[in-house]
């Protein structure tokens, strides 16, 4: 903080300046031989000297400790800062001012003492010593004070000319013409012999004693002045050539000047070290600009290098995408032909099902027809069963009676014609059931796995006809057999009894086969039955399945129409990967420029550091 800044005010020199007239005007005084001792004691010892002494002390104390307590008082804030310059301006003049104010008091309070002991007194010459004494006298502890007080408050921040009171002209100006007013007056002081015509000496002896003496302490002390402030301005010159020496030698590294000087001096140390710190955090700023851009340039150039890699290997991707996008646009043109291809092929299967929803409508109603016939049929070999049941009653009672036996031989005999027509019926209806089978196989062949159910009904009906084909055959047979044993019953009449055992065994085997033929007639029917339910639900499937055909004649044809935007689509791609593989290749051109341009930035930073390098920061 400012308090622990600033120690003293340096009250040594201050005194010197405030009372250092004071001494020198009563030894001049004194060797001059102006007054005698008594009287310099008795001007020494007055009222009139003491007030003016303790004038001098008071206003010495009171600016000085104000100031100090002022400056103390800063805390770094603007307002503060600005205060205190202003104290510091103030006080250079203040110091400078009230000693040749109370100096004055000098002569007039000696003066007054020598009225009041009623002793002679020259008023003149009191006041060429004491305007002499304080010329050289002052202006040397000012000097001295002013340097030593300026360096004490070097730490307070020196804004420039706004915060300088007098400068260097006026400074040595002031100098030289107190210097001057003092050996001017000093020796006016000196020339009193000559005007009181002081007979003990000659003009000689009062020049040689007396004049020469005081001008030449006189000169001496305005020379020591001078040499004061121009030996401080030539410690300040050489503290400034030393830094600009080194800056010319690109050394920064030097410390700030001291800011002891709040004039030109001061400015000029402020803004060189503000222009030696700008510089160095220019040089240091450009120092890590230069890292910067080496790393960046670095980095740069490695991303170039990677980015030309890169679009390198976009390009060939891009190459190769193009070429897939060729072929896709190929395998896209082709698959259109395979849809339109496919799309004909629904056409003629969607004909080809309207033709077999014909077919098996066609074989449905065959089917219906032919359980029609079975159970035509089933109602003849019922008759038959109950034919047979007769023929054996018959026989059973045949015994009875010839002719009733010989009228029911040749009623048998009429019968068995019914039975031979039934039988060849029946074979008609094997034959026309394989024949179905048949049919029913091929359709289910055509039906592909919804026909497999079919195609076992069509074996079974298959099957069922073999066995029906069988049993007629050999119900054509026993009835052949028949016919001969009635004719037989018809030419030999005799032999009905002999032969009517027989009759009565072949009636119960013509019955039991009639069952047979009945049981495989039932099973027949129930067959056929399955046979046209199967052929409905066929009939069903392929109602279905044209159904489906339809939808899916449908959905080619949207497929087609798909496949004809995916065509135009493809088409779109092909020019734009054309398009990007030739920005590809311009982008690949640009990548090499930037390249050359990062090696022509890494060279130029390179250069850049080497310049840098020569500062020492």
């Amino acid at each position: 903080m400012a308090n622990s800044k600033i120690k003293s005010m340096h009250w040594g020199l201050l005194c010197g300046l405030y009372f250092g007239y004071f001494f020198l005007y009563f030894v001049i005084m004194t060797v001059l031989g102006i007054y005698d001792q008594g009287a310099m004691r008795d001007i020494s010892m007055s009222p009139f000297m003491i007030c003016s002494f303790f004038v001098n002390v008071i206003t010495m104390l009171i600016l000085n400790l104000r100031t100090k307590a002022i400056i103390q008082k800063y805390d770094g804030s603007e307002e503060s800062l600005d205060k205190c310059n202003k104290r510091v301006k103030f006080i250079s003049s203040a110091n400078a001012v009230a000693p040749t104010v109370i100096s004055l008091l000098l002569p007039l309070s000696t003066n007054l003492a020598l009225d009041t002991v009623s002793r002679a007194s020259y008023p003149y010459v009191s006041w060429f010593a004491a305007i002499g004494c304080l010329g050289i006298s002052a202006i040397f502890f000012y000097c001295l004070w002013l340097e030593h007080f300026e360096a004490e408050v070097a730490w307070l921040p020196f804004r420039g000319k706004q915060d300088i009171k007098y400068n260097s002209i006026t400074r040595k100006a002031v100098i030289t013409i107190y210097g001057c007013i003092g050996i001017i007056m000093l020796v006016y002081a000196s020339f009193h012999f000559i005007i009181l015509g002081d007979s003990s000496m000659t003009i000689f002896q009062i020049f040689l004693r007396k004049i020469i003496p005081v001008s030449l302490f006189a000169l001496i002390m305005t020379v020591i002045d001078i040499v004061l402030v121009s030996n401080s301005d030539v410690k300040r010159n050489a503290r400034v050539l030393a830094m600009a020496e080194r800056i010319t030698n690109n050394d920064y590294s030097v410390e700030p000047l001291p800011i002891d000087s709040r004039e030109e001096y001061g400015v000029l140390n402020t803004n060189l070290n503000k222009m030696v710190e700008q510089t160095k955090n220019l040089l240091l700023n450009i120092a890590a600009a230069s890292e910067d851009t080496k790393a960046h340039t670095k980095s740069l150039n490695e991303d170039a290098l990677i980015m030309s890699n890169s679009v390198k290997t976009i390009s060939k991707v891009i190459e190769g995408i193009n070429d897939d996008i060729n072929k896709q646009a190929s395998a896209v043109e082709e698959t259109n032909e395979t849809v339109r291809s496919m799309q004909q092929s629904v056409d003629e299967l969607n004909a080809n099902m309207e033709s077999q929803v014909t077919s098996v409508s066609q074989s449905s109603s065959a089917v219906e027809q032919m359980v029609a016939n079975i159970h035509s049929v089933f109602n003849i070999l019922e008759k038959n069963s109950n034919s047979v049941s007769s023929l054996t009653t018959a026989a059973q009672i045949g015994q009875a009676a010839v002719k009733e036996a010989v009228a029911s031989a040749q009623t048998i005999l009429d019968a068995s014609k019914f039975l031979q027509e039934a039988a060849a019926i029946v074979q008609s209806i094997a034959g026309q059931t394989n024949l179905l089978s048949m049919n029913a196989a091929i359709e289910a062949a055509h039906a592909g796995e919804a026909g497999q159910g079919f195609s076992v009904v069509a074996d079974e009906i298959r099957k069922l006809s073999a066995q029906s084909s069988q049993q007629g055959a050999s119900i054509k047979k026993q009835i052949v057999e028949l016919r001969k044993n009635i004719q037989l019953v018809s030419d030999n009449t005799n032999k009905v009894q002999q032969t009517f055992f027989n009759i009565y065994e072949l009636s119960e085997t013509v019955r039991n086969q009639e069952q047979v033929v009945v049981a495989a007639m039932q099973e027949q029917e129930a067959g056929s039955t399955q046979v046209l339910q199967g052929i409905q639900q066929i009939n069903g499937i392929t109602n279905e399945s044209k159904d489906k055909t339809t939808t899916i004649l449908e959905g080619t044809l949207g497929i087609s129409q798909k496949m004809d935007n995916l065509k135009n689509a493809t088409d779109k791609i092909v020019e734009g990967m054309n398009q990007i593989s030739t920005d590809s290749q311009t982008i690949n051109q640009e990548t090499e420029s930037s390249i050359a341009n990062a090696e022509k930035c890494s060279e130029s930073a390179r250069h850049l550091d080497e310049q840098v390098t020569k500062f020492k920061i």
